[in-house]
């Protein structure tokens, strides 16, 4: 769900195709957030926006357990 949402936001804001935006998600899920920006260049100025929806996503998760 949470690659869903990331992925959603990737290719509502970048205008990116569906599995691409899906392998940058899963990038940056994994702790691999350098590696995607250094992988797609034009992704540097929204990595910070894409963790903080993965820390308030995860967050929202830990306390709807």
């Amino acid at each position: 769900m949470l690659l869903e949402k990331v992925s959603g936001l990737l290719v509502g804001t970048l205008g990116v195709e569906k599995s691409v935006a899906l392998a940058i998600a899963g990038l940056i899920a994994s702790g691999g957030v350098w590696y995607a920006a250094v992988a797609y260049p034009f992704l540097a100025p929204f990595v910070a926006t894409i963790q903080g929806v993965i820390a308030v996503a995860g967050t929202g998760a830990v306390v709807g357990w």
